[in-house]
């Protein structure tokens, strides 16, 4: 048996992973202040849902101002937090709903959820660790 016969095919991750959150542009965003980041964790988490129905409502009344502002919105909140995916999630539907076009925004809605949900998570996970006086908290937290 030689040796090309033991081998394990090397596992391939894709190039483009980013982080769900980079807590070191987001601390750089708030000069440093953790208090005042894990505090915008908080308000986002609690806005969040408020946004999301709010988007799921403009979105049943074909209301394209109503769901622009709300995307708009919440594409804010996430980019305190270099949180790339969503901040990207909610552009896309922003640009739809600015230019009223329906095809696509009950995807963009999807995947603005999906990716909201990560958000959200991530910041759970983040507010536990400090929470238990963590130091070695993970800067950038992962998918």
């Amino acid at each position: 048996m030689s040796f090309s016969d033991r081998t394990v095919p090397v596992q391939e991750f894709p190039e483009n992973v980013r982080p769900v959150l980079d807590c070191e542009l987001a601390l750089s965003r708030v000069c440093g202040d953790k208090d005042l980041l894990l505090e915008l964790g908080i308000l986002l988490r609690a806005e969040t849902a408020k946004l999301l129905a709010a988007i799921r409502q403009a979105a049943e009344r074909k209301d394209f101002d109503a769901l622009q502002r709300a995307a708009h919105s919440l594409k804010g909140s996430v980019a305190t937090f270099a949180a790339e995916d969503a901040f990207d999630s909610a552009f896309k539907l922003e640009r739809l709903a600015r230019s009223e076009q329906w095809v696509g925004i009950d995807d963009a809605i999807s995947a603005l959820i999906a990716e909201m949900e990560r958000v959200v998570a991530a910041l759970s996970e983040l507010d536990a660790e400090c929470k238990l006086g963590r130091d070695d908290v993970s800067m950038q937290v992962q998918r």
